[in-house]
């Protein structure tokens, strides 16, 4: 459905290549997603977002449901719980409401954040990440 970015000789790049899944402001989507790679996501989702990546969530984007991923960078605007292995950085602008479990958290002045947090240590990060109950 989606395909990826082709090099010079035209060949398909692979998973692990640093290529960027990206959503554009417009689109929504209803139902879970999963990613094998990196996203960034401007438009409106309505469900799970898993991604074995970084998530980037842009100032038009809005997610309704968890975010299961290795890094997460907030500008947009989310409702349910964040599921990060190593870093969530709410931007400047951001709007997150729903609980936070990650390794390390930083908040800009001006990102809005109504829930609760826990930042994992060395040992908790290499375990699985569960997603809890839909908020």
């Amino acid at each position: 459905m989606f395909k990826g970015k082709e090099n010079n000789a035209g060949a398909t790049r692979g998973m692990d290549s640093g290529a960027i899944n990206t959503i554009i402001s417009g689109t929504t989507i209803e139902g879970n997603m999963l990613i094998q790679g990196s996203v960034r996501f401007d438009g409106h989702l309505k469900g799970t977002l898993e991604c074995k990546g970084r998530v980037v969530i842009g100032n038009s984007g809005i997610v309704d449901g968890n975010i299961i991923c290795n890094d997460a960078d907030i500008t947009g605007k989310v409702t349910g719980n964040i599921f990060a292995k190593e870093l969530t950085r709410l931007s400047s602008g951001s709007h997150v409401k729903g609980d936070i479990k990650t390794g390390q958290l930083a908040i800009e002045p001006g990102a809005v954040f109504v829930g609760g947090c826990s930042m994992a240590n060395e040992k908790a990060k290499q375990e699985p990440l569960h997603q809890p109950a839909k908020v």
